[in-house]
């Protein structure tokens, strides 16, 4: 069932309820209403509205009707059941019409009872294990194989254990008893079990959605359902292994990191997650962590693709691409469809300037996996480089379209819409980045930009001093402020700005000293050539 639904969200089917999947309905907001997973040889707390008489496991729906019901009687074919005929849905104030259905499933229930069963199919072998279960079951004849067993039996019993008269009679009692609106009671045992199984499924039903968020790229919901879980779930390796991944798609990686090496520390010999680890390690510039990490999953799994993976991450943070390349090469040896080594193959061979061995990189992990957004940004950024705006805009609005709540991305795409000629519609976007997460300094650097570009430097001096006190130590910041100041004519605040930057970023300096010699001469117009 599992796997089923996880090949499902793997599509991206959003749309698909995971409580008519697993035949369960529980909230998600609450921690209270997510049960635990108990040892099944424990008494368990049955929740009330497990034993309410009314209230049935799987509800009567179209996903479940015309299933089949499996005896314990092996080589026996299944009988059909009917979910609209089941006893436990007629009530007592049932039409005439109703009622008289409920001796037809009674009289399927005796035939059943009296050995009346489908024959087997002709391929089925009896066994002597069959044969044997057949005969205790009432369902075999004595053939001469058994001839104490069977002697043995009716001279203790003096008839069959499934004997006609005991059957009628005790469907008769029942049929009564249906008829008159009564309730069967459950042993104690079938309440056990069916509470087990209701605590796996609310656990399923949980851990599904979770899955189906994170594969929307719904990070924060799908963190909100996982915390929702036992402690004991939370735990486990795969839960910190998905906390992990939704961490890192927010562009948390302290949180991710966290989660990642307590996955580590969980489950040793756990290879998959672990190429996200060495991901984390790589943009917050570990370099002693990502050597360590490599060491080890090579020593421990020299036929995992994600070990060579990481070792790949590593000497790309060592600025060593051809290697890094190397053992990418060797990863997807092992296993031609792993969507992420494609895509990190591409972005090295971009650092090495090589566009046409990225594009194929990048298509190929489209071939494998067309929801990774990391390929589509790749290509986008691949044609943005190369001065291809529309290309660029397409790749970008298909990656934001596959992870909406991306900051960056937004950001990258509303550049490529001002490159596109689409200034307006990009000032929309990047104010939407900056919505998304108002950390992110670049969406309101950009649009800073972009309103020097139209002449507007009123709004574009609001937004650099936003940026301004988000990042006062970037040398790049203070250069536009500077240029602005210029604009407007209050030159002793734009030399200031001018000589922060030269002190921040001394390479910088020959490009600062000629906007210095120049802070008297008025801006020339790159479109028009006029002076301004």
């Amino acid at each position: 069932m599992w796997t089923s639904f996880e090949a499902i969200a793997e599509l991206g089917v959003s749309d698909v309820e995971t409580s008519e999947l697993f035949g369960i309905t529980i909230p998600y907001t609450t921690k209270s209403s997510i049960c635990d997973v108990k040892t099944p040889l424990q008494p368990m707390e049955t929740p009330a509205s497990a034993t309410h008489p009314k209230t049935h496991l799987f509800p009567p729906s179209t996903a479940f009707r015309n299933r089949t019901v499996h005896f314990e009687t092996p080589g026996l074919t299944p009988i059909a059941v009917n979910a609209s005929l089941m006893p436990a849905e007629t009530p007592k104030s049932a039409s005439n019409a109703q009622r008289q259905d409920v001796p037809n499933v009674l009289k399927r229930a005796r035939e059943v009872a009296s050995r009346q069963y489908y024959p087997p199919s002709p391929e089925t072998p009896i066994t002597t294990v069959a044969r044997s279960m057949r005969y205790l079951r009432g369902l075999g004849k004595d053939d001469g194989s058994t001839p104490s067993r069977s002697k043995n039996l009716n001279d203790t019993f003096g008839r069959s254990l499934f004997s006609l008269e005991n059957q009628a009679s005790n469907a008769t009692t029942v049929k009564q008893r249906v008829l008159n609106g009564e309730q069967l009671e459950k042993p104690a045992a079938t309440e056990t079990v069916d509470g087990n199984v209701r605590h796996i499924l609310e656990l399923l039903c949980s851990m599904g959605k979770a899955y189906q968020c994170l594969r929307s790229y719904n990070c924060k919901e799908a963190l909100q359902i996982l915390q929702t879980l036992p402690l004991r779930q939370q735990a486990t390796a795969w839960v910190l292994h998905q906390e992990g991944r939704a961490y890192l798609e927010l562009n948390e990686f302290a949180s991710a990191e966290r989660c990642l090496e307590q996955m580590q520390i969980v489950d040793p010999g756990r290879m998959k997650g672990l190429e996200l680890l060495s991901t984390v390690y790589w943009q917050v510039k570990k370099e002693v962590e990502l050597a360590h990490l490599a060491q080890r999953v090579t020593d421990w799994d020299r036929e995992s693709p994600e070990a060579w993976c990481v070792v790949g991450n590593c000497f790309s943070l060592q600025k060593d691409h051809e290697t890094a390349l190397t053992f990418f090469s060797r990863s997807l040896q092992l296993n031609p469809n792993f969507t992420y080594t494609h895509t990190l193959s591409g972005y090295e061979y971009m650092a090495n300037e090589d566009f046409v061995k990225a594009i194929a990189c990048f298509r190929q992990a489209l071939r494998t996996d067309d929801k990774h957004y990391n390929a589509w940004y790749g290509l986008g950024a691949i044609y943005q480089r190369q001065e291809k705006f529309d290309l660029a805009e397409y790749h970008f609005g298909k990656a934001v379209a596959l992870h909406p709540t991306s900051s960056a991305l937004r950001c990258n795409l509303g550049i490529a819409q001002f490159s596109n000629g689409k200034a307006y519609q990009a000032l929309d976007t990047l104010s939407e980045a900056f919505h998304l997460d108002p950390r992110n300094p670049q969406a309101r650097f950009q649009r800073a930009s972009i309103y020097m570009a139209l002449h507007r430097p009123e709004e574009a001096l609001s937004e650099l001093c936003k940026v301004r006190d988000v990042a006062p130590r970037e040398a790049t910041v203070h250069f536009s402020l500077g240029k602005v100041y210029k604009k407007l004519g209050r030159t002793k605040e734009a030399m200031k700005c001018f000589l922060t930057a030269m002190d921040l970023d001394p390479k910088g300096s020959q490009t600062i000293k000629s906007a210095l010699e120049k802070l008297e001469e008025p801006d020339i117009d790159e479109g028009t050539g006029v002076g301004f």
